[in-house]
């Protein structure tokens, strides 16, 4: 929550209007928390499992805010829209993407992006705790088989796919889960 705050601080005169899309919407959290602090967001989000994007729904008619949110089961990757957003967020996803499907995923998100639009990524990165340590093996040993970013890395792909600033800040004191923010102009 913190980090969406970060964000849309940024955004001054637009933070009420601005057209925001989730990527990876999970059960919802977040998308609730962003229409509560800002109503006047104009929200869409995905989810690439249907299951996934079907309870996000329910959580958000459940909230109240069924009508507020268009949820959509779609793979960003084969996402097609002439819609441009303001700010995009990817929230705990950005491992699900290794290599050239990362590389696909930048592309799309800066496609997607307004003028001076804004990305948001939250993630764990390599190092840290026993615990984080143990999330990057499961995940490098895995299909994924990268394993979470590093800091360092994930900043220089992010200028690398067009990001004219890249700011980052630590989320959990002395655990290495940061947030990215990267404007695109």
């Amino acid at each position: 929550e913190e980090a969406i705050d970060w964000a849309i601080s940024g955004m001054p005169g637009r933070a009420q209007d601005a057209c925001v899309l989730e990527i990876g919407c999970g059960a919802g959290h977040y998308l609730c928390y962003m229409r509560e602090r800002h109503p006047g967001l104009r929200l869409l989000a995905m989810d690439f499992q249907a299951e996934v994007a079907d309870a996000a729904r329910r959580n958000l008619a459940a909230s109240g805010l069924g009508g507020a949110v268009r949820i959509e089961h779609a793979d960003i990757l084969r996402f097609d829209s002439a819609e441009r957003f303001d700010l995009i967020t990817l929230h705990n996803n950005i491992y699900y993407f290794s290599g050239e499907r990362r590389d696909a995923l930048l592309r799309k998100v800066r496609a997607l992006l307004k003028p001076a639009g804004r990305l948001l990524l939250t993630t764990s990165c390599q190092g840290g705790s026993a615990a984080v340590a143990a999330l990057h093996l499961w995940w490098a040993l895995s299909d994924q088989d990268s394993g979470l970013p590093r800091r360092e890395d994930l900043r220089q792909q992010l200028q690398d796919h067009g990001f004219a600033r890249v700011d980052d800040k630590r989320m959990l004191p002395g655990e290495s889960y940061f947030a990215f923010l990267a404007t695109t102009g």
